[in-house]
């Protein structure tokens, strides 16, 4: 872990939110207009994120790992250089030059989050498919190679992991963690054993991974008079199976997902509907993990994906 992203995580572990007047002279910094107004906006634990209305449009703040919102930014321009309605990057501050936190400056896209059954999931899923034909070395979570010292740039963005196989492996290798924390049981961590066990030939993936969004959901699509206008939240970006894609979207429900595929027009073999329940449930060991290791209290939705997921398994 850098140096940034230490004196990034002391800053959270304080407690502190970054002041409201410092987050406006850091987007007039930026974009040379006058600020209205900065509103918090509920996100991860581990970010602190703004609402920023200017003179010249609203824009959103992302404060936290420098990793992660260079990954961040380099996924948002990624995407929208094929077309994909993604938020615009405006600035990437990770030298602390105008906040004590590395961070991300985008502008808003217009409209706002769509509902579980709105048309323009069918869009969305559209522009997945062309998400998911950019490949991306490595697996797992995007991250950047080390800041240099000589310009302060950071070097090519790629996963975390190796290999497929250790992305999977990942949380069920924190299962002790959960369950010593109280947050699950070994009844239903051993359970999520066995059935990861049983289906480990399912999430065999051994081509080159592709970018993800990895938390898509219909929050994270916007829309304006039933027109979809861009897919927002980036951060966290994973390279991998596209199939994962869809065991997160799943959590938005059976007809939800169905529009997204309608759009996406996914290959299908006899075990797709049952990868995509594998998927859900270990996106939410991911959540689970992420959101203790974060020092959040997200829990309980989380585990009850994990009963739900392995009970639609038969496990």
């Amino acid at each position: 872990m850098a140096d940034t992203d230490v004196n990034a995580n002391a800053y959270e572990a304080m407690g502190e939110r970054l002041p409201d007047a410092a987050v406006a002279a850091a987007v007039r910094t930026q974009v040379g207009a006058t600020v209205e107004v900065v509103r918090p906006l509920a996100g991860f634990v581990g970010n602190q994120d703004f609402l920023v209305i200017t003179g010249q449009g609203d824009f959103v703040l992302k404060a936290g790992d420098a990793h992660a919102v260079v990954s961040e930014a380099w996924a948002c321009e990624r995407v929208r250089a094929v077309g994909v309605p993604a938020p615009e990057v405006v600035a990437v501050d990770t030298g602390r030059d105008t906040l004590p936190l590395p961070y991300l400056l985008m502008r808003r896209l217009p409209g706002g989050p769509v509902g579980d059954a709105d048309t323009a999931l069918e869009s969305a899923g559209r522009w997945l498919r062309a998400v998911h034909e950019i490949e991306v070395d490595g697996y797992g979570l995007l991250t950047a190679s080390t800041r240099s010292e000589s310009d302060g740039s950071w070097g090519s963005v790629r996963g975390r992991e190796s290999s497929w196989a250790d992305v999977v492996a990942h949380p069920l290798g924190r299962l002790a963690d959960l369950v010593a924390a109280r947050i699950m049981d070994e009844p239903l961590a051993a359970r999520v054993r066995a059935a990861f066990a049983a289906g480990a030939g399912l999430l065999a993936y051994e081509s080159r991974g592709v970018l993800l969004h990895a938390d898509l959901h219909p929050r994270h699509v916007f829309a304006e008079q039933g027109r979809l206008t861009g897919i927002i939240d980036w951060g966290d970006a994973t390279a991998g199976d596209p199939a994962y894609e869809f065991g997160r979207y799943s959590r938005a429900g059976d007809d939800s997902l169905a529009l997204v595929l309608r759009g996406y027009q996914p290959d299908r073999d006899t075990d797709f509907d049952r990868r995509i329940v594998l998927y859900r449930v270990l996106w939410s060991l991911y959540a689970l993990v992420w959101e203790h290791t974060a020092g959040g209290d997200w829990f309980a939705g989380h585990v009850q994906a994990v009963r739900d997921g392995l009970r639609t398994l038969g496990a």
